[in-house]
């Protein structure tokens, strides 16, 4: 009987009984350091999360408010588009064709690399 006696005078089993009036700031206190810096890194991810869907949304509103129409109010866009990449071919087309003849300046380099190299 001695030994229930002490049982229940130990602060262990009575705990509810001795921590009454300290349950507000035992909720304040935080439980666990690991379980604030998880919380802390989920709540970076969720803010960085949200901020780059932001700035997704605003660019698909960019698009779809500002250069949809202007794409049907001027529909020849892909025509120029078209007309300067060929013209780009063809420029690209001459360079190459200037490099590689025998007369060219990187000819004439690139000679001098393979035989002195």
């Amino acid at each position: 009987m001695s030994s229930d006696k002490k049982r229940e005078r130990s602060p262990l089993t009575k705990s509810n009984e001795n921590l009454s009036g300290f349950e507000e700031l035992l909720d304040k206190v935080p439980q666990s350091r690991i379980f604030e810096d998880d919380l802390a890194t989920d709540q970076y991810y969720l803010t960085n999360f949200l901020f780059q869907e932001t700035e997704r949304l605003e660019a698909l509103d960019s698009f779809i408010g500002e250069k949809l129409p202007l794409i049907e109010q001027y529909p020849e866009t892909n025509y120029h588009i078209r007309q300067q990449q060929q013209l780009n071919k063809e420029i690209k087309e001459e360079i190459i064709s200037q490099m590689i003849s025998i007369e060219s300046t990187v000819h004439g380099y690139m000679e001098l690399i393979w035989t002195q190299g």
